[in-house]
């Protein structure tokens, strides 16, 4: 739980979870909007090192992204594209 009181659920993987994963879905790379947190180990320190790194960076970005991406409507890009064009 960060210092604002929020819990977001994100997923835990190693490189050798990762690896796994792509050889039982025989694919050579890591499928589009797959956000996970990687660690050497899953062990818990290591994952709580992990997680207070990411709480820690710009107001906790990436857990929110993580927490967040398959909420995030298609379109909210499709408008952030438009502004940038018009920029």
């Amino acid at each position: 739980m960060l210092d604002n009181q929020r819990e977001y659920i994100v997923t835990v993987i190693t490189p050798q979870n990762l690896l796994s994963l792509m050889n039982k879905k025989r694919v050579n790379f890591l499928e589009p909007g797959a956000p996970f947190v990687f660690v050497r180990e899953l062990t818990k320190e290591i994952i709580e090192e992990a997680i207070n790194a990411h709480a820690e960076f710009f107001d906790a970005y990436w857990l929110k992204y993580h927490h967040f991406v398959n909420k995030i409507k298609h379109e909210m890009f499709e408008e952030l594209q438009k502004n940038e064009d018009e920029d």
